[in-house]
């Protein structure tokens, strides 16, 4: 029996280690470095057990997507209560969240990965921009 068999399943805790080595991957090195091979390596699964939870690349990309916009929505959310309740607040807060990100060496590496998606990626673009278009 594998060390696999034995050790106790974490589905979510697998799932944020892939997602966190492709959004290292994309950050680092571009999006041609984020293959299944390379993310199943680096996040030290087989490449069954990457598949068992995102079927192919584009279905990383999707949830690395979905991960970064909410990321993104909720840093926007916080910048626009600080806001006082005056024309451009909306504007005020959007650029901050996207150009004032401190310290926080997080919120700078998910501005990269959001810009690299969003310039690369289509599918990635569409998602994430989908629930700006009602503002």
């Amino acid at each position: 029996m594998t060390e696999a068999h034995r050790r106790q399943k974490q589905p979510e805790l697998i799932r944020s280690q892939l997602l966190g080595v492709v959004r290292e991957l994309l950050v680092r090195e571009g999006l041609h470095a984020v293959t299944l091979d390379a993310v199943a390596q680096r996040a030290g699964v087989t490449k069954g057990g990457l598949q068992h939870h995102y079927r192919s690349k584009q279905a990383l990309l999707d949830a690395l997507s979905d991960q970064l916009f909410e990321e993104f929505e909720q840093s926007f959310e916080k910048a626009l209560k600080q806001e006082d309740d005056t024309p451009g607040r909306h504007a005020r807060a959007y650029i901050r969240t996207c150009f004032d990100s401190g310290s926080d060496s997080h919120q700078g590496e998910t501005q990269r990965a959001i810009g690299l998606l969003a310039l690369t990626s289509a599918p990635c673009r569409e998602r994430g921009m989908r629930p700006w278009r009602g503002r």
